[in-house]
């Protein structure tokens, strides 16, 4: 959820129909049928999903209504930028929020519940090598929450938050540069994308092609749509001064396409949304963009959409070596499941490509409302999976927040076998000191260590910026490598500034060396409504 979608009008949202420009082929309407007052989870999938967790569906579960995987093109648009001449101030669109999040009351589940660890860890995590301000809510903010979140490169951090951007030196965490979305789509070529953006904005670097692809969405009329994911792809691992290459994509088939999510995969670039329909949710919105073709004139990509009893997907990042032949793997948790899928996609047939339901694994949580803190209190966002999913090592690793005890806590969990996926280990960090841990974000380095960081706060603590760790030789379902923190809050959100936080963060690791974490979040330094966010990296010892 993000400002500019604030204030949408509901009823015009239904019934709306999305105009697919340069797309060769249209989906399935998905089911549409799940009401959303923002209480009621999605119904289970209908029948066994694990008894036919082995079966190869050719679509999202025919049980759940999905469409069949749709090939597109957009044309391309090549502009060259050199960032640091962008001159541009954010204008500020907060709007009350009209759109209920989907949510999920009492205990979900029917297997034991993961452990909970109490206790911080026998080893403190590394300290920060860079820790420095990035962008704030008074120059370059346009609303609330900022959606902070950030990806390292070969020689830069590129941060973005609603709605602007700011690229930093990886040497020493210096700005290099910062400008609004809509200057930068201003390049666009396209009435879609220009000038025209509205939030949930995502970064990654994709390293086997080593290009940026910076996102976020928008619409022709924000009354109707139809909507669509501005996506920016450079030439080079530059992202200060290189040539971009801007594509209007077409998403939510007819839907509002929310909450999007960007992660690299095997073959190309990954994304998925939460499409609604007014106040209904419609499905989940899964997007491949071909490798080979980002940055060209023209952009292939396929597309599948589930029906209503799967939400908040994530497709996996993968971060090391992609494999010839590799499908992309999606996961969600919600309803008491862990859900996993495949897309594999053929780019010459798009009616060879299979979007398959590969296992529905069970697990157990009890969901958290709001979170305390000073001022008001925030949204917490659990149970759905955070960014990002990541794939390293055979593995595929998932972090939600979720309630320990009387306070909330980071579940993570690490998914192994990942032809026949089994939970090789989770755990809900939780140290008994009374404070609330939420909106986390993990990856893992080449080592195998694993890195979360997260928000930590109470009714009498103002939200902070901390992290924590395990290494292989760590127990399982533990962190060892206790919590350390990047930035203490001074002070939190105040009572009336909509109650949203996050709405996510991220963490990811140096493309080079393969082991420095870099981690990015919102707190406050001030009690108002001025936030701030930080980016810190660290590295453990261990990692060579």
């Amino acid at each position: 959820m993000n400002p500019a979608r604030r204030g949408l009008l509901v009823a015009a949202l239904l019934a709306v129909a999305v105009v697919l420009p340069a797309c060769s082929t249209t989906t399935a309407e998905p089911d549409t049928d799940a009401d959303h007052p923002g209480i009621n989870a999605p119904a289970e999938v209908d029948g066994d999903a694990d008894a036919d967790a082995d079966e190869d569906h050719a679509v999202a579960d025919p049980d759940a209504k999905g469409s069949a995987p749709a090939a597109f093109t957009v044309k391309g648009h090549a502009v060259h930028i050199d960032a640091r001449k962008l001159k541009s101030k954010a204008v500020k669109k907060q709007r009350p929020e009209v759109e209920a999040e989907l949510t999920e009351s009492g205990r979900q589940g029917t297997v034991p519940e993961a452990p909970v660890q109490t206790n911080a860890g026998t080893t403190a995590a590394p300290a920060p090598v860079v820790n420095v301000k990035g962008l704030d809510f008074n120059t370059w903010g346009a609303g609330h929450p900022p959606d902070t979140n950030g990806a390292i490169g070969p020689n830069h951090f590129v941060q973005s938050v609603n709605t602007s951007v700011g690229i930093y030196a990886k040497t020493n965490g210096s700005r290099l540069a910062a400008f609004t979305f809509d200057d930068f789509f201003a390049n666009s070529g396209t009435a879609e994308c220009d000038a025209n953006n509205g939030g949930d904005p995502t970064v990654i670097y994709d390293a086997p092609s080593g290009k940026w692809v910076i996102a976020d969405f928008a619409w022709l009329d924000v009354n109707k749509g139809p909507f669509y994911e501005c996506v920016a792809v450079s030439s080079s691992a530059d992202p200060v001064n290189t040539t971009w290459t801007f594509y209007s994509v077409p998403a939510g088939d007819g839907k509002f396409p929310d909450y999007p999510k960007f992660g690299t995969g095997p073959d190309g670039v990954y994304f998925t949304t939460n499409n609604f329909r007014g106040n209904s949710y419609a499905g989940a919105g899964v997007y491949a963009l071909k490798r080979e073709s980002l940055g060209s004139a023209t952009l292939q990509g396929q597309h599948v959409t589930t029906s209503s009893k799967f939400f908040s997907l994530l497709p996996a990042n993968l971060q090391e070596a992609p494999q010839a032949g590799a499908p992309e793997y999606v996961v969600s948790t919600w309803s008491g499941k862990l859900t996993t899928w495949t897309f594999k996609v053929d780019w010459a047939n798009a009616a060879n490509s299979k979007f398959t339901q590969v296992a529905s694994l069970g697990i157990s949580y009890s969901s958290v409302g709001s979170i305390p803190t000073p001022g008001e209190a925030v949204d917490s966002l659990s149970p759905r999976a955070m960014n990002q999913a990541q794939q390293r090592g055979g593995s595929i690793w998932v972090s939600q927040t979720v309630a320990a005890g009387s306070t909330a806590g980071v579940r993570w969990y690490e998914v192994s076998n990942l032809s026949a996926p089994a939970i090789r280990q989770q755990g809900t960090y939780a140290p008994a000191d009374g404070l609330y841990r939420w909106m986390p974000s993990l990856a893992v380095d080449k080592a195998g260590d694993m890195a979360v960081g997260y928000s930590v706060g109470s009714g009498s603590k103002n939200p902070s910026i901390r992290y924590a760790g395990r290494l292989p030789s760590d127990p399982l379902n533990t962190l060892g490598q206790a919590e350390t923190s990047l930035v203490e809050g001074t002070g939190a959100p105040t009572t009336g500034n909509f109650n949203r936080w996050g709405d996510y963060s991220q963490m990811s690791v140096d493309p080079v060396d393969g082991c420095t974490f870099w981690y990015t979040t919102e707190y406050y330094e001030q009690t108002g409504a001025d936030w701030q966010t930080r980016i810190g990296s660290f590295k453990f010892p261990s990692c060579v």
